[in-house]
């Protein structure tokens, strides 16, 4: 079971790109997760054929990628501010998206705008 302290941790722990691709861990999509998933690396791109082609996260641009890791039930795949998550048993993918925060100049905008008002 993935819990909010694991994803935490892993964009903690994941928070930079590797220098290259050839350092991510690709091994756990091939050896891992069932055939259902249909993962392909392509040149450039890392492809997930069980979510719809119209789904954002179907093709990865494998520059985007922090880290492959294999958790209990699941293969989780870090990019800067989501987890795609990919479960060993079956085809099921979830997706944690993180909520980022406003930043300072951001956040000096809307308190201009909402004193205009």
């Amino acid at each position: 079971m993935l819990t909010a302290k694991t994803i935490e941790s892993l964009y903690k722990t994941y928070r930079r790109r590797p220098e290259s691709v050839y350092d991510l861990n690709f091994a756990p999509l091939f050896e891992r997760l069932t055939p259902d998933h249909g993962i392909e690396v392509t040149e450039d791109e890392l492809l997930i054929n069980s979510l719809s082609a119209n789904s954002p996260f179907h093709a990865i641009p494998l520059e985007v990628i922090h880290q492959i890791v294999e958790l209990e039930e699941e293969i989780a795949i870090v990019l800067h501010s989501s987890i795609i998550i990919l479960n060993k048993a079956d085809n099921k993918v979830n997706v944690h998206m993180k909520m980022m925060k406003p930043t300072f100049w951001e956040k000096l905008k809307y308190k201009v705008m909402s004193d205009e008002r």
